[in-house]
């Protein structure tokens, strides 16, 4: 999807959620609420547990940043996203129902149930934080993320929690050329 970019960047789905996580945060603090947020993705075996594996560094370079909207944002996202097989968890089955729904209404596609997107709409109002993600706004994602700073107690942690051995230091073996003659 986007060749520019490497590590998790590159996928879409990584972006996605993060997306997702950072537009319900950006919801919870417009409305005022307080309180344990949840948000609940579909299982993907894959991406699932990378998403889950960087989340706490995202939310803490969130933190981090200059921008005070963005370092409010850390303060609303949930304490980590939550994953569920959709074949088993209704609320997400509904999500999926809702979500073809509108993609199909908004497509132009037609068919019998369009009256229930004209139903919902009005109940349901679209997020001022949906977007598109084009190459260019991945590109400054991206950007952003290079920014972000991590302090070393967090990295530390983040390593320990997940098992990943911190990178050993070389020693820098100096030969002397000294001759004896």
């Amino acid at each position: 999807m986007a060749p520019h970019l490497h590590g998790p960047m590159s996928d879409p789905y990584f972006i996605g959620c993060h997306a997702i996580l950072a537009g319900v945060g950006h919801e919870v603090l417009d409305s005022g609420l307080s309180g344990e947020l949840e948000v609940i993705f579909d299982e993907q075996l894959i991406f699932g547990p990378r998403v889950k594996m960087w989340y706490p560094l995202i939310k803490a370079g969130l933190a981090t940043r200059q921008e005070s909207d963005l370092s409010r944002l850390a303060t609303a996202l949930p304490f980590e996203p939550i994953f569920r097989n959709d074949e088993k968890h209704l609320p997400l089955q509904a999500a999926d129902v809702l979500a073809w729904l509108c993609r199909m209404a908004f497509s132009g596609e037609r068919n019998e149930f369009d009256w229930i997107v004209t139903e919902l709409q009005p109940l349901i109002p679209f997020s001022v934080y949906s977007a598109l993600f084009t190459a260019e706004r991945m590109q400054r994602i991206h950007g952003m993320s290079l920014e972000m700073h991590f302090p070393p107690e967090l990295i530390s942690q983040w390593q320990k929690d997940l098992g990943i051995e911190p990178p050993r230091r070389r020693k820098n073996k100096r030969k002397d050329n000294l001759s004896t003659s």
